[in-house]
């Protein structure tokens, strides 16, 4: 049976190493500080989490599993007519069964209907439950889909979350999100004008990133030869997802052929995580975007199709996206090389965007400054005056058959 199997969760020998991050959120547990797993998708955020909910492995470090009860709840499975009546009600309902502890404190809040929760009430009774020495654990796997939620997408949910989680020590959240802490902010605060506070500041951000390289050997070196993993890296970098869409690939083709050919998958892995490659895509900003299309530009070497660009600016041109290019290394779309230069990890992902993002490019002229104009009217004001002078005087110095590919790339036909 292959070993590898990409789009679910991991278990047992599958789950590799996240040591650092189930040290630091088991930490923050201990003392009664909420955590937010931040990461781009299928970077393993519900991975790790189904493997929190695993109290048993707590003892290790340095909690009594006894004195904690988790509950977990996933966003996706909350349909448009749900409330926030509906939230705290299966919360207490579960941890009331999970827990004789619980229990009593909670039962006033597990009866179903419509009766409306007396939020109040309910800080007081979570905060009996810390006082008894106990915690009752939310894990809340895709926590930002409660802004697509009508009756969730408002701070009538938030700031009650925040006051309860932050005063009563029974009650701590560890959630899930694609976006970061400060993206899912500035979406709160435009559920009201005049809202301009934090009300998720309670939950400290813990950013997933890609794997070790001594762990992804230990974890393939029992089903692929030294060669087998050194295409699946080559294919996939550190992303979890993609090495183990490589290494169903590659298995396979041990399995299959007395003489494997390790690059025969190639076209196969990049088809595969088309709609993977497209989901990432949607969620980078414009700036984020263009950071990586420069990349490949520069990892191409100054040739596309008979075109020719000045791979020495390409990277100058990359210092004014510094900010984006760090994120997407926190995000694991990037990782370091030899020399500690970031780069894109995964030759996947490098075809992808040739294919999709540059190669139809080619050849297609732009206006510059028409460009610029129209990238900050229809990107809500991404760049500002200032930085479109910057970029003018720059633009100058970079051959015509690279900007345009750039430009070309960044953008889809809707904000052309």
């Amino acid at each position: 049976m292959n070993p590898f199997i990409p789009f679910q969760p991991a278990f047992g020998a599958n789950f590799l190493n996240r040591e650092a991050e189930q040290r630091e959120i088991l930490d923050r547990l201990g003392m009664g500080v909420s955590s937010a797993l931040v990461g781009n998708p299928h970077i393993g955020k519900t991975s790790l989490l189904r493997k929190l909910a695993d109290t048993k492995s707590w003892a290790v470090y340095g909690l009594d599993p006894s004195q904690y009860t988790v509950v977990e709840l996933n966003f996706e499975l909350f349909t448009s007519e749900k409330t926030p009546d509906d939230f705290w009600q299966q919360i207490c309902r579960r941890a009331a069964l999970a827990s004789p502890q619980s229990a009593a404190p909670l039962q006033p809040f597990t009866v179903q209907g419509k009766k409306r929760i007396d939020l109040g009430f309910l800080n007081e009774a979570f905060v009996k439950i810390g006082t008894q020495g106990q915690r009752v654990v939310v894990l809340i796997d895709e926590f930002d889909k409660f802004l697509n939620l009508p009756n969730f997408a408002t701070l009538d949910f938030v700031n009650p979350l925040r006051a309860i989680a932050s005063v009563s020590t029974g009650l701590v959240l560890v959630t899930t999100s694609r976006l970061s802490i400060a993206e899912l902010q500035g979406e709160i605060n435009k559920l009201k004008q005049d809202s301009q506070g934090s009300p998720l500041n309670f939950l400290q951000p813990v950013s997933l990133q890609g794997f070790a390289d001594k762990d992804i050997q230990q974890w393939m070196s029992p089903h692929l030869p030294v060669e087998g993993i050194a295409e699946a890296r080559l294919l996939a970098g550190r992303h979890p997802l993609l090495l183990q869409l490589a290494g169903k690939l590659l298995w396979s083709e041990k399995e299959t052929n007395s003489i494997p050919r390790w690059d025969a998958h190639r076209d196969k892995f990049v088809a595969n995580l088309d709609a993977h490659f497209r989901d990432l895509w949607r969620y980078l900003d414009a700036r984020a975007q263009f950071a990586l299309v420069l990349m490949v530009l520069r990892d191409l070497e100054g040739q596309l199709s008979g075109k020719s660009f000045n791979v020495e600016k390409v990277s100058q041109d990359l210092q004014w996206f510094t900010a984006e290019v760090k994120r997407l290394g926190e995000r694991a779309v990037l990782e370091k090389n030899a020399q500690g230069e970031w780069v894109i990890g995964s030759l996947g992902l490098r075809l992808w965007l040739i294919e999709n993002k540059i190669a139809a490019a080619v050849g297609t002229p732009l206006d510059v400054p028409q460009w610029l104009h129209h990238k900050e009217f229809k990107l809500g004001g991404l760049i500002t005056n200032e930085e479109i002078a910057a970029i003018q005087g720059f633009v100058q110095a970079i051959p015509t058959d690279f900007i345009s590919l750039a430009k070309k790339a960044l953008l889809p036909k809707d904000l052309q």
